[in-house]
């Protein structure tokens, strides 16, 4: 696997990890058919599939999408704890030094942020919600006075002109980002510096998005009440809790809501016309936490984390890296995909890793294949189109009763096919001197069948 890295790095990467020198990097995972697999565990993350084993991956891609690590980890591997594991096999397979290194907020901890500058290299990550609110940054908390209508009013104006929007007094120490749907402010700290993002639209998403959940709570918890209400004889109530309780998990409102219970009596009529009994039952109401008012304040905000210098790279220049950490996630999207990794059906540690390892650079592959019909103008945009259509050009195989060896003819290419190839700079392949050694050789290119299974004659 070594060789395979060395191979891409040095002879396949376009300029490996580019100038400046960058590397994005992320982990995902991907579940596997049968429970006999050693490396595979329970558990449930992205790319995993309740209910199967699952193995975690580990990615590294370059600023043009181009895979040049990549490594196979146990299902329960835990995104943050991997981190450090992962640069240093970087760092002693290619000798990276002086690289910035970009990765998700689920793998986000302060501990992996000093560890890669240590190892004389810088970092650029964005923090996940928890610690950002944990950090009371200065002013952030007057952003909870931007309702959703705010919001969206300004939204609107700056997608129509960012230079005649009106800018709320929350957002004066705020600086227009250059494409005109952001703001941003840096607050530096020693090495570090802090780079706030207050997107107006992600604040509507995320506002209308909880107060949907919200309402969808309220209602559920009003059904449960009502059949509460309704019940024929006593009731405990620890269930009544525990469905509230299952309510607001499923519906990630454990930090806005604590279920509460409360007593109930109410009177049955006795069937037999005797004196009516009373039955004790138990209601549930949600209590807002006192912290969950302050969630507010961060609905459109976002928070980048750096220690490369301002002078190497501004505000702007980081939060537009970030934003093109999307080529590992696209990478694992088309590997998963297109490609075809999931679901893994082998057991064996080596044998999963070859799987990922044959998967990974096939999109190799086809990231090159888009680099080239992209370069070449081609009408084809999308690698994977290409190539199904390139596969209606078959070398179609026949055996005729009494004969050695197969007669072969190839179906002659269209114009599209043709000009996909000269896209690629590959029209030679189909040419008299290249295929004609394939035609006439005395191998199959198909083995015989089972013996059990007819032989097909013409």
């Amino acid at each position: 696997k070594a060789g395979v890295f060395l191979w891409a790095t040095g002879t396949a990467c376009p300029a490996f990890l580019g100038v400046p020198r960058s590397a994005e990097i992320d982990i995902t995972a991907a579940y596997m058919e049968g429970t006999k697999c050693v490396i595979a565990e329970y558990g449930y993350a992205p790319g995993g599939k309740r209910g199967h084993k699952q193995i975690k991956i580990a990615l590294g891609v370059t600023k043009d999408g181009y895979p040049f690590y990549w490594k196979v980890l146990k299902g329960k591997t835990s995104d943050k704890t991997t981190v450090t594991k992962v640069i240093a096999e970087m760092q002693e397979l290619f000798q990276i030094a002086d690289c910035t290194f970009v990765f998700d907020r689920g793998m986000a901890t302060f501990d992996n942020f000093h560890f890669v500058e240590a190892n004389g290299c810088t970092y650029l990550s964005a923090l996940n919600s928890d610690t950002v609110r944990s950090m009371r940054f200065p002013g952030v908390s007057a952003l909870s006075s931007i309702t959703v209508e705010d919001a969206q009013a300004l939204a609107d104006q700056l997608a129509e002109d960012a230079g005649l929007a009106r800018i709320p007094k929350e957002l004066s120490d705020f600086t227009l980002y250059a494409e005109g749907k952001s703001f941003y402010k840096t607050i530096a700290a020693g090495s570090e510096r802090y780079i706030l993002v207050f997107n107006p639209e992600l604040l509507v998403t995320r506002r209308q998005d909880r107060e949907a959940r919200i309402a969808k709570a309220e209602a559920e918890i009003a059904e449960i009440n009502k059949d509460a209400m309704s019940a024929k004889k006593s009731r405990a109530p620890e269930p009544m809790l525990a469905k509230a309780k299952a309510i607001l998990s499923r519906l990630a409102l454990t930090r806005v809501f604590e279920p509460v219970i409360d007593e109930a009596l109410i009177t049955c009529n006795s069937r037999n016309g005797s004196t009516p009994s009373e039955i004790r039952t138990y209601r549930a109401r949600l209590i807002m936490h006192a912290a969950a008012a302050d969630m507010e304040a961060y609905d459109g905000l976002y928070c980048l984390c750096t220690d490369v210098p301002e002078a190497k790279l501004s505000a702007e220049q980081a939060i537009q890296a970030y934003r093109k950490k999307n080529v590992v996630e696209e990478a694992f999207r088309v590997i998963k995909s297109e490609v075809k990794l999931r679901p893994v059906r082998v057991r064996t540690q080596t044998r999963v890793e070859g799987h990922v390892t044959v998967c990974v650079l096939a999109y190799f592959l086809l990231n090159a294949l888009e680099e080239a019909l992209k370069t070449s103008g081609s009408t084809h945009k999308q690698p994977v189109s290409a190539l199904r259509k390139l596969a209606e050009c078959t070398i179609d195989e026949y055996k005729f009763s009494g004969m050695a060896q197969p007669v072969r003819t190839l179906t002659k290419p269209t114009v599209e096919q043709m000009t996909i190839l000269r896209d690629l700079g590959l029209e030679g392949i189909v040419s008299p001197r290249h295929m004609s050694p394939i035609l006439k050789s005395q191998a199959y290119i198909n083995p015989d069948p089972p013996a059990d299974e007819a032989k097909p004659t013409v």
